[in-house]
């Protein structure tokens, strides 16, 4: 039986590859951090500096 298989890889222009999904999750999760960052201390100085907000 010789049976040939394509085995190549078939990918669509403009298609999201392996290491490529990596470093978008990766960006993603930094700049949710970068934000959440920014928003704590925006609470925390708001805290301090109006006093009136639990």
């Amino acid at each position: 039986m010789s049976s040939t298989h394509d085995r190549t890889t078939r990918y669509q222009e403009g298609s999201l590859t392996l290491p490529g999904t990596v470093m978008l999750g990766t960006g993603v999760m930094i700049g949710a951090g970068i934000f959440h960052q920014n928003f704590q201390f925006q609470c925390f100085a708001d805290v301090f500096l109006d006093g009136d907000r639990p």
